[in-house]
């Protein structure tokens, strides 16, 4: 006797489970019921089956990973959205059904998923067959040769309905989006919901209408769309609800209350999380559409930026996860605080003339002392020799904390400031983070005025330079203590006023904290590895990196270094501007760089005004100089150019002194070999990264006959040159 094949169904048998046995016994095979997913793990024959037929409303994917058999999901439409993205297996299809109200419906349905099951293909399939079902009844048939103007117009109408109601979703993207930038949380969230709540009924809509025979079809692409936009407004809530807890947090750490860091941050990190996964699901929805729909969307938000994104917030997860250790829950950290004055202005941001310990423990900020660096700086012992440049031009036969940062990749020099406080006070530190006057200023420009009260001295954004000056400087002396004393004071006002902020402030200070990161007025090293990778995933620890790519593309870089080295602020005084032009000959590329400056100081000031600065200029190991002079009164004069080669990087150094009232130019010239078809398909990437503590100089690039860019370097440039 020839045994029958066997079937396996899972889950309990309702009526289409009883119209699928019946039909198959018919057909010859042996069909076998298991109820509950621990029974199949137990099943050591599970794929003996000639076909698994499994009812689910949800997938358990550990269970269906281990099933090689051809298996038919059959799965509720309603669960259509949160299962199709994570079917993956090619053995599986899987077939989305509505609610089945009669028996004419249900034998159409039975037929319809057997004849899927006997033509199982291969390769994942996803098939809907009945969205929503409902009894069928006798239809009354009118005998009217011709359709009245009003019932025309009605039914148009009903056509236009789901469209209309997916258009006025719209504008409440760009009035939430409003809101948030105003500070508005609460109503931004509000006008989402509102949003969220018309796209679903316009897709209902659109589903009723795609079962119309024929032209149904038509609605699929509005589907898929109006899917997508619902997600859209999901994330943008959920993202209002991550930075409501990190503005918590920050009014945490700043407080006094003492409270759990662990249990405070799993908020984010599950928002985080989910915001992370709808992400990746939008890409997926976006992928569906038709191709017009894919390139409107591009040209708003172009892939490589959605890319970039996914890949932030990924590393944010992993920076949230890592936050109740940062912030000394468990074991107390201490992180050296460097204050730049980019005023005198040096390769990170500024000349470090004090230091702060910020303590942590347990989420809270639990004290901030700012420093003299002459008093620490004092207490070195022994010699260490500082960079030839810091000899030769600086004067200095040592290299003390307070020159630390001559190195512009700020990992580097972070690392070194750490190594000269540990010498000179014997304090050891979990990391560096650095700021500068335009931090201050940020914060200034949103509390307004403040009051120091023991200094009987009021500042605010626009005489910050001033006032700071005049209480550190004047009648300073070795050893004293005012400069300390009113920086502390200072500080500590300014992450008071933080704690304290209403909550039409709130959000002003977290787009200024996220500009100063993105300006590198702000920038940090940190010890615990997982923290700083998404500071430089994100660009925040300040460090050199040389980019690259792949194929017929070439991605080319720079950077300009100023290293104040007159001993003086004269930085106040100058404006600088860049002009670089690049050119293309066979088998290499060129580039042409002029940096020019002005000292607008009145010559009355003389030499306190006189800008003395050491100009590196930051570019691939492998380039050839091939000339470099500074131009002044017209006339271009030879000059000593200075060369170290790092790894993945060459410095060229120049000296360039400017009295108040004149201008000057440092040119530069130099290639690499650069082997681009410009007969095929390719790419020219050009970084240029931006100086920690500079404002924002204008720039004007001039790419070959391929581009004119002017823009101003108040972040680092990326350009895309495509032929």
């Amino acid at each position: 006797m020839i045994e029958k094949p066997k079937v396996l169904l899972i889950g309990k048998p309702s009526n289409l489970g009883n119209s699928l046995i019946k039909t198959l016994s018919d057909n010859g095979y042996a069909v076998e019921v298991v109820i509950g997913e621990t029974k199949i793990k137990n099943m050591k024959t599970v794929n003996d089956y000639r076909y698994i037929i499994w009812f689910t409303s949800s997938i358990n994917k550990s269970v269906l990973n281990e099933i090689k058999t051809r298996t038919l999901l059959i799965i509720p439409y309603r669960q259509f959205s949160s299962t199709r993205e994570i079917l993956s297996e090619p053995n599986v299809t899987a077939v989305y059904i509505g609610d089945i109200w009669d028996s004419v419906q249900l034998n159409s349905i039975t037929k319809e998923i057997t004849k899927v099951l006997f033509s199982f293909g291969n390769g994942r399939q996803e098939i809907i067959i009945s969205k929503d079902t409902k009894p069928t009844k006798p239809v009354k048939r009118v005998n009217q040769r011709r359709i009245s103007l009003f019932g025309a117009l009605a039914f148009f109408g009903l056509f236009l309905l789901p469209y209309f109601i997916f258009i006025i979703s719209l504008p409440g993207f760009y009035l939430a989006y409003r809101e948030a930038r105003n500070g508005n949380l609460n109503s931004s969230q509000n006008i989402l919901g509102i949003d969220s709540a018309l796209l679903n009924l316009s897709n209902q809509a659109f589903s009723l209408y795609e079962k119309v025979p024929v032209v149904g079809g038509i609605f699929d692409p509005m589907i898929k769309l109006s899917i997508a936009a619902v997600r859209v407004t999901k994330l943008g809530q959920e993202g209002i609800d991550a930075v409501r807890i990190s503005k918590d947090l920050v009014i945490k750490v700043l407080g006094k209350e003492v409270y759990s860091p662990s249990a405070f941050t799993n908020d984010l990190v599950l928002d985080l999380d989910d915001i992370y996964n709808q992400t990746i699901l939008l890409r997926g929805d976006v992928a569906t559409l038709p191709a017009w729909q894919q390139r409107i969307i591009s040209g708003y938000v172009p892939e490589t930026e959605v890319e970039d994104v996914i890949s932030k917030l990924n590393w944010s997860r992993s920076f949230a996860r890592q936050l109740p250790s940062i912030l000394g829950e468990g074991s107390p950290q201490s992180y050296l605080l460097l204050l730049q004055n980019n005023m005198e202005l040096r390769a990170t941001g500024g000349f470090i003339g004090s230091f702060a310990i910020v303590n942590m423990d347990g989420g809270r900020l639990t004290d901030i002392n700012v420093s003299d660096v002459y008093s620490a700086d004092g207490q070195l012992k022994g010699h260490v020799e500082p960079p030839a440049p810091i000899k030769n031009y600086l004067g200095q036969a040592g290299w003390y904390l307070r020159d630390s940062n001559w190195d512009p990749d700020f990992p580097s020099s972070a690392t070194k400031a750490e190594w000269f406080l540990e010498k000179e006070i014997g304090t050891s530190v979990s990391g560096v983070i650095a700021v500068d006057l335009e931090v201050a200023k940020s914060i200034l420009k949103v509390t307004g005025p403040i009051k120091l009260a023991d200094y009987n001295l009021t500042v605010d954004d626009s005489n910050l330079y001033e006032r700071t000056q005049a209480e550190v400087e004047n009648d300073f002396f070795p050893g004293s203590s005012q400069k300390s004393g009113f920086l502390t004071e200072l500080t500590r006002e300014l992450l008071n006023r933080v704690a304290d902020s209403q909550q039409d402030e709130e959000l002003a200070y977290f787009k200024s904290l996220y500009n100063n990161f993105q300006e590198k007025h702000i920038q940090v090293f940190l010890h615990n590895k997982d923290a700083q990778k998404f500071m430089s995933a994100l660009g925040y620890d300040g460090a050199v990196v040389e980019p690259s790519c792949d194929g017929n593309c070439y991605a080319d870089w720079m950077g300009i270094v100023d290293s104040n080295i007159g001993v003086n602020k004269s930085n106040l005084f100058i404006k600088r501007d860049v002009q670089l032009g690049v050119s293309f000959s066979a088998g290499s590329i060129t580039r042409n760089l002029t940096i020019n400056y002005e000292n607008t100081a009145t010559p009355a000031l003389g030499d306190k005004a006189r800008y003395k600065t050491y100009t590196r200029v930051l570019v691939p190991v492998d380039a050839v100089i091939q000339r470099g002079g500074v131009v002044s009164y017209g006339q271009v004069s030879p000059v000593q150019i200075d060369r170290q080669d790092l790894e993945g990087r060459s410095e060229i150094g120049i000296l360039l002194e400017l009295m108040p009232g004149e201008k000057k130019s440092i040119q530069l010239n130099w290639s690499t070999v650069g082997n681009l078809d410009f007969n095929s398909k390719g790419e020219y990437h050009l970084y240029i990264r931006k100086q920690a503590g500079t404002l924002a100089d204008p720039i004007a690039i001039e790419i070959g006959t391929l581009d004119k860019y002017n823009t101003s370097l108040s972040q680092d440039l990326f350009r895309t040159v495509s032929w």
